[in-house]
């Protein structure tokens, strides 16, 4: 009886390794087949610019574009408490931030709801 059930439990451990194997390979033939069936949306897919703040504990709220002074916005404050910030991104990736100040204290709050029109920024909190 014994020698049935380790033959049961070595037959069990290579079903269950099959059956997980099996479904690694549909799952990664699925991801390689997006690019197939949104072959569209990837075609027509460019990067306008980098993501500034990342590697240093910006977390991003919000984001924007303008287009008469050809840069991207980025808003969001920081994972330390330290202000908020908005990210100012030319198309070449160069970068600069604005700390937020609400009054004459570090705003620190959400950043997001960005908009532009003009010369202005609009910031929703």
């Amino acid at each position: 009886m014994e020698k049935f059930w380790k033959g049961f439990g070595k037959v069990l451990l290579i079903a269950l390794i099959a059956i997980v194997g099996l479904v690694v390979v549909v799952l990664g033939g699925l991801n390689l087949a997006k690019f197939a069936i949104y072959k569209d949306y990837y075609s027509v897919k460019t990067d306008v610019c980098g993501n500034p703040g990342l590697t240093d504990g910006f977390v991003c709220q919000g984001i924007a574009a303008s287009e008469e002074n050809e840069v991207i916005l980025v808003g969001g404050y920081m994972a330390d408490g330290s202000a908020s910030r908005i990210y100012v991104t030319d198309t070449n990736s160069q970068s600069y931030y604005v700390q937020l100040k609400k009054g004459n204290k570090d705003f620190t709050g959400h950043a997001g709801g960005l908009a532009t029109t003009g010369d202005k920024v609009y910031l929703a909190s």
